[in-house]
């Protein structure tokens, strides 16, 4: 278990914990969101124009995805929100930041709880910070849990 006092985490979440989650997400309360942990993994998958040994990266005990290397990082919910360009809702369908309705949130939140963890695609600045690939097919970046300190 983590450091953290965890509301929610993975796939042991009550439905009032998501919904504790997605209120303080909807409510863009910067001071709030700075309690909430978000957990990413990061899969690193090399130029597609050179000779890449990929190997099983491992998400959880029952989830694994080819992938060069791979790492965790939790970052603060008010980082994730504003770094954040679209996410995935469905497999293979993402949305925008600027449209996500009450609706997509609550849908991506349920499929991190069911154990599908959504990728997300994140801006410039923060593939900068963390020295990630600038190009999308070099490395993907998945939700594997989400937490409200208290």
């Amino acid at each position: 278990m983590n450091k953290y006092a965890m509301v929610f985490i993975l796939s042991e979440t009550r439905e009032d914990d998501l919904e504790k989650i997605l209120k303080v997400i909807l409510e863009n309360n910067e001071e709030i969101l700075e309690s909430v942990i978000v957990q990413l993994w990061i899969g690193f998958f090399g130029p597609r124009d050179i000779y890449r040994e990929l190997k099983l990266q491992y998400l959880d005990e029952n989830t694994a995805v080819f992938a060069v290397h791979s790492m965790r990082l939790d970052v603060s919910g008010l980082d994730f929100l504003k770094h954040l360009v679209a996410l995935e809702i469905e497999e293979k369908m993402f949305i925008d930041k600027k449209i996500i309705s009450e609706i997509d949130m609550r849908r991506f939140l349920e499929s991190i709880n069911e154990g599908k963890y959504p990728r997300v695609i994140m801006d410039e600045t923060f593939r900068s910070r963390y020295n990630l690939p600038q190009t999308l097919p070099e490395y993907e970046i998945r939700v594997t849990g989400i937490a409200l300190v208290e």
